[in-house]
C-alpha cells in the first residue's frame, strides 16, 4: 500500500454561487449542488437550480456525470457521485481523475470517506480546507484497477447491508403506525366512533417538581436518575448519569417517583415527546420539565403512548400549550385531553403486537451495530492493503453472512387489503390512459411493492408477460365488482394484424372510497408509488413489462451473488421465460438505461 497526493491523481474543480440578488440567475435549467443536497451516494436532483445565463455570465464550470463530489467547507468530508452533469457552490469541489486506467472512481470514493480530513474522518463541522490542502491530501492507493474495484465492491456490499437493516427498522416503525390506524383510526378524527372521554377519567396526571425543590447539592453521582424532556426520544428514555439525586432526596420527592406502566412526556420544548416507563426505569424521578401519567386498569399505557405521540394529538397539544416565549403544558391541559377509549381487550391486543415488534426491532438494532462495526473493520483493513486477494475477502465475508431483509409480517387478510388499496390507487390514476390495462397494472403493482420495500405476500411467478400473480389479480377484480369501485371491461384491439383482448377499468362514483385506506396504509411509501405511476404513465405496456422483468432478473442475480452487468442482465432476461425472445437486445438495454436514469433498480 502506498500513499499518493490527491493533486497527483486528480484535478480539483471548485464551484461557484451566482449573486443571490439577481433573479435571472436562479430558476429551472441546471442542477446546482449545495451541502444540504449531499444526503445520498449519487446526486441526481437538487433543491436549487441555476439558469444558463448564470453559467455564462458567472463563469460557472460544469462538473461531468460520474465525477466525485466532496464538501470541503463548513461540514467537510461528505462525498457523493454526480448522477448527471451539474454545478456546485464554492463549498463543494469536483474531483476529476487524471487517469482512470490507474485509479477507479469507485475506489477513490471510499478512500476519501476513510481519509482523515482536518483531524477527523468525515463531516467535520466548522472546519475548512482550501485548494492547496485538498491537493495535499494523502490517499491510500492500491496497485491495479482490479484490486481497487474489488475493495469498492466489498465496501459497497457492506454499506448495502447496513442500509437494508436500517430500512427493516424503519418498516417496523411504519408497521406499528399503520396497525394502530387500522385498529383504532386517527385518535382526533375518531373515524371509528369510539367513546371519547377526558383523560382524567382514566388516569392520574402529575407534573414534575418545581425547580425550587431541587438544589445543586441534591445532585450526586450514581443516584436516582431524573427524566427531563431531553431524556425522552423516539419513545425511549435515555437518562444522563450525571443528573441523579440522592436516595434521601428521592424519599422527600416520593410523590414524583415514576413506576413501570406510567407514561412520561415533556411539557415544554418539543410538545408531545413521550415514552412508556419500563421495568428498567421503575423508580426514576419525573424531572421539572416533565409530566407523568398513571393509567388506570382500563387504559393500556402502550395504547395511551401511541395516542399522545400521534401527529394529530401532538397538534392538539401544541395548540393547547400556554406561554409566549416558550410553550408549556400543565396538568390541567393533559387531564382534560379527550381521547378515544376502545375496549380494553383491543388495547391489550395492540400492546402485544407492539411488544413483539419492539423485541424484533431490538434484535435488528443489535444487528445494525454489528454491521457498522464490521464496516469499520473492513475499511481499516481495506486501506491497509489487507483485503486484496479473493481468498482474504472470502475469510472476511464468512465472518458475517448477509442477513435477509425481514419485513413486518402481515396476516393474509391485511396483506390483501393493502394490495387492493395499492391496485385501486394505480387504477384510479391511470385508467384513462390508452396504454393501461391488466398487464400494466400487474407490472406496476410489482414495481411499487419492490421499490417501496413492502411485504404484501404477493406470489409473483415467471409468466410470458413478466412477474405475474393471477390469483391476486382475480381476487382484486372480484372486490372491485362487489364494491363497485371500478367497472371492468374487455377491449379488443389489433397488433400487427392480430386481434387481441385487454381488460380495462372505468371509474365509478365510488372509486375514491379507497383513498382514506390507501393514505393510512402507505403514508411513507406514497411518494415512491406516485413516482412509479408518473414514470410509466405515458410509457407503452411493453416498456413496463421489460423493466419489471429486468427488475426481477436483477434481484435474482443479486441473490446468486453474480456481478450486475449488461450481459448478465440480458442473459437473465432471456432465461426468465421463452416468450422473452420476442424482445431485441436493444429493447432490453433501453429498459436497462431507463432503470438507471430513473434510479429504479434493486440494492
Amino acid at each position: 500500500m502506498k500513499f499518493e497526493k490527491l493533486g497527483n491523481i486528480a484535478r480539483i474543480q471548485i464551484g461557484k454561487t451566482p449573486p443571490r440578488g439577481i433573479a435571472k440567475y436562479w430558476g429551472k435549467g441546471n442542477s446546482w449542488v449545495s451541502i444540504s443536497d449531499l444526503k445520498s451516494s449519487t446526486i441526481c436532483s437538487t433543491k436549487e437550480e441555476i439558469t444558463d445565463l448564470a453559467v455564462i455570465e458567472c463563469g460557472c464550470k460544469k462538473i461531468p456525470k460520474d465525477t466525485l463530489l466532496m464538501s470541503f467547507k463548513l461540514s467537510i468530508g461528505k462525498v457523493a457521485f454526480a448522477g448527471k452533469d451539474l454545478f456546485t457552490n464554492e463549498a463543494i469541489c469536483g474531483i476529476i481523475l487524471k487517469d482512470k486506467s490507474k485509479v477507479a472512481t469507485e475506489y477513490l470514493y471510499y478512500a476519501l470517506k476513510n481519509t482523515k480530513l482536518v483531524g477527523s474522518n468525515v463531516a467535520v463541522k466548522g472546519a475548512t480546507l482550501n485548494t492547496a490542502s485538498l491537493n495535499a491530501l494523502q490517499i491510500p492507493l492500491l496497485e491495479g484497477i482490479e484490486n481497487q474495484l474489488h475493495i469498492a465492491n466489498l465496501l459497497s456490499k457492506a454499506e448495502n447491508l447496513i442500509a437494508q437493516r436500517k430500512e427493516s427498522i424503519r418498516l417496523l416503525d411504519e408497521f406499528l403506525k399503520s396497525t394502530f390506524l387500522e385498529m383504532f383510526g386517527d385518535p382526533v378524527r375518531n373515524e371509528k366512533k369510539w367513546n371519547k372521554s377526558e383523560l382524567k377519567n382514566y388516569a392520574k396526571v402529575r407534573i414534575g417538581p418545581f425547580g425550587s425543590l431541587l438544589h445543586r447539592e441534591d445532585y450526586v453521582q450514581n443516584g436516582v436518575p431524573l427524566v427531563n424532556p431531553s431524556h425522552i426520544g423516539e419513545g425511549k428514555i435515555a437518562i444522563d448519569p450525571e443528573l441523579t439525586i440522592s436516595k434521601s432526596k428521592m424519599k422527600e420527592l416520593s410523590a414524583y417517583v415514576m413506576h413501570a406502566g406510567d407514561v412520561v412526556l415533556g411539557r415544554r420544548g418539543e410538545i408531545g415527546r413521550c415514552a412508556v416507563v419500563t421495568k428498567k426505569e421503575d423508580g426514576y424521578l419525573c424531572g421539572t420539565g416533565s409530566i407523568f401519567i398513571r393509567p388506570t386498569e382500563k387504559l393500556n399505557p402502550i395504547f395511551l403512548y401511541n395516542i399522545i405521540s400521534s401527529a394529530s394529538m401532538r397538534k392538539v397539544l401544541e395548540n393547547s400549550a400556554k406561554g409566549i416565549t416558550m410553550k408549556n403544558l400543565n396538568s390541567g391541559i393533559i387531564e382534560n385531553l379527550k381521547i378515544p377509549v376502545p375496549p380494553f381487550q383491543l388495547q391489550t391486543q395492540f400492546a402485544q403486537i407492539v411488544e413483539k415488534t419492539e423485541a424484533l426491532k431490538t434484535q435488528y438494532q443489535q444487528s445494525l451495530q454489528e454491521l457498522e462495526n464490521l464496516y469499520g473493520s473492513l475499511s481499516q483493513k481495506a486501506f491497509r492493503g489487507e483485503l486484496v486477494s479473493k481468498k482474504k475477502e472470502a475469510k472476511v465475508i464468512a465472518l458475517t453472512p448477509e442477513p435477509k431483509l425481514v419485513q413486518p409480517e402481515l396476516n393474509k387478510q391485511q396483506a390483501f387489503l393493502r394490495k387492493l388499496m395499492l391496485a385501486s390507487h394505480i387504477i384510479h390514476e391511470l385508467c384513462e390512459e390508452p396504454t393501461f390495462g391488466h398487464t400494466k397494472l400487474m407490472k406496476l403493482l410489482y414495481l411499487s411493492e419492490q421499490a417501496g420495500g413492502m411485504a404484501l405476500q404477493t406470489n409473483y411467478k415467471k409468466f410470458a408477460a413478466g412477474p405475474f400473480d393471477g390469483k391476486t389479480l382475480t381476487l382484486i377484480d372480484q372486490e372491485f365488482a362487489k364494491n363497485k369501485w371500478f367497472v371492468i371491461e374487455k377491449k379488443t384491439f389489433s397488433i400487427n394484424g392480430q386481434q387481441r383482448e385487454a381488460t380495462v377499468y372505468r371509474k365509478t362514483d365510488k372509486s375514491l372510497l379507497y383513498k382514506k385506506h390507501f393514505d393510512n396504509y402507505f403514508e411513507s411509501e406514497t411518494d415512491t408509488i406516485n413516482r412509479i405511476i408518473e414514470l410509466f404513465r405515458k410509457e407503452k405496456t411493453q416498456t413496463t413489462e421489460i423493466v419489471a422483468t429486468l427488475y426481477f432478473a436483477w434481484k435474482e442475480l443479486i441473490i446468486a451473488n453474480t456481478m450486475i452487468s449488461k450481459n448478465s442482465l440480458v442473459k437473465s432476461f432471456y432465461q426468465f421465460h421463452k416468450e422473452k425472445k420476442k424482445f431485441t437486445e436493444d429493447e432490453i438495454l433501453f429498459g436497462y438505461e431507463f432503470m438507471l436514469t430513473n434510479e429504479l433498480y434493486p440494492n
